[in-house]
């Protein structure tokens, strides 16, 4: 089965992934850095440095070569940045209740990004990472 990971950062889920069997065929970050770890720990796969979240976003991934084809079995991951949830963040980067509203609401927003995605794309399986904020 074939296996995309979206927020793809250094590859630990594509690590676990490719340890249950799974082919990588496509990793999406918008950061050159992480994503270059990525290609050195999975040099097969495909790489796209991209900032997700938009409609046009959605699109690039969709018709990049290595994406899956209708048909075939694939599995979608999903890591979106959940730094936007984390009060630690927030009080670091937001400060002001205003600020960690603006962050909160960005989180939200690339959620529901991915879950339009998800829709869109109609992989096999799929799975979505966000840790939890730990107090």
């Amino acid at each position: 089965m074939k296996f995309v990971d979206l927020f793809a950062c250094g590859g630990g889920a594509t690590y676990g992934a490719t340890c249950a069997g799974l082919n990588a065929v496509l990793a999406v970050d918008y950061h050159k850095q992480s994503l270059a770890v990525h290609a050195a720990n999975h040099p097969g796969c495909a790489h796209l440095q991209l900032e997700l979240g938009t409609d046009s976003s959605t699109e690039t991934v969709m018709s990049h070569p290595s994406f899956p084809k209708k048909g075939e079995e694939w599995h979608l991951h999903m890591s979106s940045p959940c730094n936007n949830f984390c009060r630690m963040n927030q009080a670091a980067h937001g400060g002001s209740k205003e600020g960690r509203e603006r962050m909160t609401q960005e989180g939200l927003r690339l959620v529901e990004w991915c879950l339009s995605f998800l829709i869109k794309a109609k992989p096999t399986t799929w799975s979505f990472e966000n840790t939890a904020d730990n107090q």
